[in-house]
């Protein structure tokens, strides 16, 4: 990776929140509205918004990838359940999805977890498959009227 592109990962801290929450939405709004109905893209914006990130600081772990001084990549790990794992559309094929994950696995380890699990949108889910996670189950919910299709994963630790 060039000197120029320094990436860093750290733990979020509630000063970063609006950082944090714009990168969230826009990559939603600009990886999810071509694979998902607009009700459903409002509910991962409404399941992501600020008072969840807060949540989930609280009761696990977010980390924040930055590159300079911009949010590009986070991902969050509660108990067992990875999830929040969002890189900026132009920050993509970097490998900081990846990273932001592995870092999230060696957390786990070291909290003796011996498995995780998370939920997968259609368009993560090969991204997890090439990181060792199996699909165990293929859903579909209604949001209101329209299909919410993900994939619920494992991952076993070693």
């Amino acid at each position: 990776m060039p000197a120029e592109t320094r990436f860093s990962i750290k733990q979020f801290v509630e000063d970063e929140l609006s950082q944090l929450t714009r990168l969230i939405n826009e990559t939603i709004e600009k990886s999810y509205s071509s694979a998902y109905p607009p009700k459903a893209v409002r509910f991962f914006l409404d399941y992501h918004a600020r008072m969840n990130v807060l949540r989930d600081a609280g009761a696990g772990t977010i980390l924040i990838g930055w590159e300079k001084k911009s949010a590009v990549a986070t991902g969050t790990l509660v108990g067992n359940h990875v999830s929040r794992v969002f890189v900026g559309a132009e920050y993509r094929k970097r490998g900081y999805g990846k990273m932001i994950a592995e870092e999230l696995e060696n957390r786990a380890r070291a909290r003796d977890l011996r498995a995780l699990e998370l939920d997968a949108s259609v368009t993560s889910r090969s991204f997890w498959e090439r990181l060792g996670w199996i699909v165990i189950s293929h859903e579909v919910e209604m949001v209101e009227d329209e299909p919410l299709e993900y994939f619920k994963m494992k991952k076993e630790l070693v």
